[in-house]
């Protein structure tokens, strides 16, 4: 994504959560650049214990498919029909997806 080089944490400051699934969320996210908010889609690709606790490694299938998800965003690229990918940041087994 456009901030690659830096840690999502450094360039946003999460809010309010606005809604959860299965394996993530999706928050609010202020640009501590333009301090403007976007929504961020957090996807937590951890492998569960038996208990549905989130264990250290990576689910492979989950990780495949966020990103081929990320990739199919930036693929449709901007789209007045398609809320647009802004960034994407992948950190401790957590994919962060910036979008407008």
């Amino acid at each position: 994504g456009a901030a690659a080089s830096k840690k999502f944490h450094e360039s946003y400051r999460l809010g309010r959560k606005l809604g959860e699934g299965a394996f993530g969320q999706v928050r609010i996210a202020r640009s501590r650049i333009a301090n403007e908010d976007f929504a961020v889609k957090i996807v937590d690709v951890r492998c569960r214990d038996l208990s549905g606790e989130p264990t250290r490694e990576a689910d492979r299938e989950r990780v495949s498919n966020t990103k081929a998800e990320i990739n199919a965003w930036e693929a449709v690229g901007v789209d007045e029909y398609i809320v647009s990918l802004q960034a994407s940041f992948f950190e401790k087994n957590l994919f962060y997806m910036v979008m407008e």
